[in-house]
């Protein structure tokens, strides 16, 4: 089941590429249990993209994640940061011929 993070001061606005998006972030889980951030239009519901990447063979405490930061994510760390959602734990971990960041998050609810 889903978690809303924060839920009492969204919907976020979320800009990328030039356009913004009222978005709620949801908190979901890949099948290896580890956290996946997803952010939803706050109009319609549809989804506008996932925050994190899924990368299994880096150890993770249970409150961290990894953000995408390239392509439609480029903007996607600091959204998360300024608005409350994670901290920047400053480390990049190569995924492929990219890097991720590191966060913990910061409010996630019971």
């Amino acid at each position: 089941m889903p978690k809303h993070l924060n839920p009492s001061s969204g919907p976020y606005t979320f800009t990328s590429h030039g356009s913004s998006y009222p978005v709620e972030v949801v908190r979901h889980f890949y099948d290896n249990h580890r956290i996946a951030l997803v952010l939803f239009d706050a109009s319609d519901g549809q989804r506008v993209c996932v925050a994190t990447v899924n990368l299994p063979d880096v150890p993770l405490e249970a409150n961290q994640a990894h953000i995408k930061t390239w392509g439609e994510n480029e903007t996607m760390l600091e959204f998360l940061t300024s608005n409350g959602i994670v901290r920047d734990l400053g480390i990049d971990v190569p995924a492929g011929y990219v890097h991720a960041r590191l966060v913990e998050l910061l409010d996630i609810p019971g």
